[in-house]
Protein backbone atom coordinates (compact mmCIF):
# COMPACT_ATOMS: atom_id res chain seq x y z
CA UNK A 1 0.00 0.00 0.00
CA UNK A 2 0.93 3.63 -0.25
CA UNK A 3 2.22 5.53 2.69
CA UNK A 4 0.86 9.02 3.27
CA UNK A 5 3.84 10.66 1.54
CA UNK A 6 3.34 8.62 -1.65
CA UNK A 7 -0.36 9.37 -1.72
CA UNK A 8 0.26 13.08 -1.13
CA UNK A 9 2.77 13.16 -3.98
CA UNK A 10 0.30 11.47 -6.33
CA UNK A 11 -2.39 13.99 -5.44
CA UNK A 12 0.06 16.89 -5.89
CA UNK A 13 1.15 15.52 -9.29
CA UNK A 14 -2.50 15.21 -10.31
CA UNK A 15 -3.18 18.87 -9.44
CA UNK A 16 -0.04 20.05 -11.21
CA UNK A 17 -0.89 18.00 -14.29
CA UNK A 18 -4.38 19.53 -14.38
CA UNK A 19 -2.96 23.07 -14.13
CA UNK A 20 -0.45 22.31 -16.90
CA UNK A 21 -3.19 20.77 -19.06
CA UNK A 22 -5.44 23.80 -18.66
CA UNK A 23 -2.58 26.19 -19.46
CA UNK A 24 -1.91 24.15 -22.63
CA UNK A 25 -5.57 24.42 -23.63
CA UNK A 26 -5.48 28.16 -22.97
CA UNK A 27 -2.33 28.43 -25.08
CA UNK A 28 -4.04 26.64 -27.97
CA UNK A 29 -7.10 28.90 -27.75
CA UNK A 30 -5.01 32.07 -27.71
CA UNK A 31 -2.79 30.82 -30.56
CA UNK A 32 -5.82 29.95 -32.69
CA UNK A 33 -7.36 33.34 -31.94
CA UNK A 34 -4.20 35.26 -32.88
CA UNK A 35 -3.90 33.26 -36.10
CA UNK A 36 -7.53 33.93 -37.04
CA UNK A 37 -7.12 37.65 -36.32
CA UNK A 38 -3.98 37.74 -38.45
CA UNK A 39 -5.90 36.30 -41.42
CA UNK A 40 -8.76 38.76 -40.90
CA UNK A 41 -6.40 41.75 -40.67
CA UNK A 42 -4.56 40.63 -43.80
CA UNK A 43 -7.83 40.20 -45.70
CA UNK A 44 -8.99 43.62 -44.51
CA UNK A 45 -5.79 45.34 -45.67
CA UNK A 46 -6.06 43.61 -49.05
CA UNK A 47 -9.71 44.66 -49.34
CA UNK A 48 -8.76 48.31 -48.76
CA UNK A 49 -6.57 48.19 -51.85
CA UNK A 50 -9.31 46.62 -53.97
CA UNK A 51 -10.72 49.30 -56.24
CA UNK A 52 -14.33 49.02 -57.22
CA UNK A 53 -17.06 51.38 -58.34
CA UNK A 54 -19.49 49.67 -55.96
CA UNK A 55 -19.35 49.62 -52.18
CA UNK A 56 -16.68 47.24 -50.87
CA UNK A 57 -18.61 44.97 -48.46
CA UNK A 58 -15.43 43.35 -47.19
CA UNK A 59 -14.66 46.57 -45.33
CA UNK A 60 -17.80 45.87 -43.26
CA UNK A 61 -17.88 42.08 -43.16
CA UNK A 62 -14.29 41.59 -41.97
CA UNK A 63 -14.52 43.95 -38.95
CA UNK A 64 -17.85 42.34 -37.98
CA UNK A 65 -16.19 38.90 -38.19
CA UNK A 66 -13.30 40.22 -36.07
CA UNK A 67 -15.74 41.47 -33.42
CA UNK A 68 -17.74 38.23 -33.44
CA UNK A 69 -14.67 36.01 -33.11
CA UNK A 70 -13.43 38.21 -30.27
CA UNK A 71 -16.72 37.78 -28.41
CA UNK A 72 -16.82 34.02 -28.99
CA UNK A 73 -13.18 33.44 -28.06
CA UNK A 74 -13.37 35.72 -25.01
CA UNK A 75 -15.82 33.38 -23.28
CA UNK A 76 -13.66 30.30 -23.89
CA UNK A 77 -10.53 32.08 -22.69
CA UNK A 78 -12.30 33.40 -19.61
CA UNK A 79 -13.61 29.91 -18.79
CA UNK A 80 -10.13 28.43 -19.18
CA UNK A 81 -8.72 31.07 -16.81
CA UNK A 82 -11.42 30.25 -14.24
CA UNK A 83 -10.57 26.54 -14.50
CA UNK A 84 -6.87 27.29 -14.04
CA UNK A 85 -7.69 29.38 -10.97
CA UNK A 86 -9.78 26.52 -9.57
CA UNK A 87 -7.02 23.91 -9.97
CA UNK A 88 -4.33 26.25 -8.63
CA UNK A 89 -6.52 26.99 -5.60
CA UNK A 90 -7.10 23.28 -4.98
CA UNK A 91 -3.38 22.58 -5.30
CA UNK A 92 -2.45 25.35 -2.88
CA UNK A 93 -5.12 24.35 -0.39
CA UNK A 94 -3.85 20.77 -0.54
CA UNK A 95 -0.22 21.85 -0.08
CA UNK A 96 -1.05 24.14 2.85
CA UNK A 97 -3.00 21.39 4.62
CA UNK A 98 -0.45 18.59 4.28
CA UNK A 99 1.20 19.28 7.66
CA UNK A 100 4.69 20.00 6.38
CA UNK A 101 4.98 16.73 4.44
CA UNK A 102 5.22 18.50 1.11
CA UNK A 103 7.01 21.71 2.13
CA UNK A 104 9.93 20.81 -0.11
CA UNK A 105 7.60 21.07 -3.15
CA UNK A 106 6.16 24.46 -2.25
CA UNK A 107 7.31 27.72 -3.74
CA UNK A 108 6.82 31.13 -2.17
CA UNK A 109 3.64 31.74 -4.17
CA UNK A 110 2.03 28.58 -2.75
CA UNK A 111 1.79 30.22 0.67
CA UNK A 112 -0.80 32.78 -0.48
CA UNK A 113 -4.22 32.01 0.96
CA UNK A 114 -6.09 33.73 -1.88
CA UNK A 115 -5.23 33.80 -5.57
CA UNK A 116 -5.96 37.52 -5.62
CA UNK A 117 -2.86 37.99 -3.42
CA UNK A 118 -0.66 36.27 -6.00
CA UNK A 119 0.13 39.04 -8.46
CA UNK A 120 2.35 36.83 -10.63
CA UNK A 121 -0.50 34.37 -11.19
CA UNK A 122 -2.82 37.21 -12.17
CA UNK A 123 -0.26 38.62 -14.59
CA UNK A 124 0.25 35.18 -16.17
CA UNK A 125 -3.39 35.16 -17.28
CA UNK A 126 -3.78 38.87 -18.00
CA UNK A 127 -2.62 38.91 -21.62
CA UNK A 128 -4.93 36.03 -22.54
CA UNK A 129 -7.87 37.76 -20.84
CA UNK A 130 -7.21 41.19 -22.40
CA UNK A 131 -6.37 40.11 -25.95
CA UNK A 132 -9.97 39.52 -27.15
CA UNK A 133 -11.05 42.86 -25.64
CA UNK A 134 -8.20 44.73 -27.32
CA UNK A 135 -8.73 43.09 -30.70
CA UNK A 136 -12.52 43.49 -30.47
CA UNK A 137 -12.09 47.19 -29.69
CA UNK A 138 -9.64 47.55 -32.59
CA UNK A 139 -12.18 45.99 -34.98
CA UNK A 140 -14.93 48.24 -33.60
CA UNK A 141 -12.80 51.34 -34.20
CA UNK A 142 -12.00 50.13 -37.73
CA UNK A 143 -15.71 49.55 -38.37
CA UNK A 144 -16.64 53.03 -37.14
CA UNK A 145 -13.84 54.61 -39.17
CA UNK A 146 -14.97 52.71 -42.25
CA UNK A 147 -18.38 54.37 -42.01
CA UNK A 148 -17.21 57.84 -41.01
CA UNK A 149 -13.99 58.15 -43.05
CA UNK A 150 -14.02 55.67 -45.92
CA UNK A 151 -10.49 54.37 -46.52
CA UNK A 152 -9.54 54.62 -50.16
CA UNK A 153 -6.34 54.05 -52.04
CA UNK A 154 -5.64 56.69 -54.69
Amino acid sequence: MFNNQDHALKVLNFYRWEVQHEFNLLNHRVSWYILSQTFLITAFVVSIGYKTDNFNWFKIILPVLGILTSIIVWRGIDDACETIDMWVSKQRHFLQNENKRLDVFMIRRDYYKELSEDKAHGRSLLSAKLLPWIMGLMWFVILVLTFTNPITIK
